[in-house]
């Protein structure tokens, strides 16, 4: 039997510590949870547009611009 051989993926890990920081930055969020409960009441048609609404979607937002960050410094990708 030939054992299968493992490839790495398009974008290898280049700085293991980035990864490490997006991932506890993920598991310190509730930003799921929260991005999910907006999803769904703006599909069920009562999301109110309010100070509060509108800081959780700001909060939301910058988080993901962090993670974003992170996980390109991680995999080693430069935006053009």
């Amino acid at each position: 039997m030939v054992p299968v051989r493992r490839t790495r993926g398009r974008f290898p890990v280049k700085d293991h510590r980035a990864l490490g920081q997006l991932l506890a930055r993920l598991g310190e969020s509730s930003l799921a949870s929260n991005v999910n409960r907006l999803a769904r009441a703006a599909n069920s048609g009562f999301l109110p547009v309010t100070p509060d609404t509108e800081e959780a979607l700001r909060s939301a937002a910058a988080d993901i611009r962090v993670m974003k960050r992170l996980l390109m410094d991680a995999l080693g990708i430069r935006e053009q």
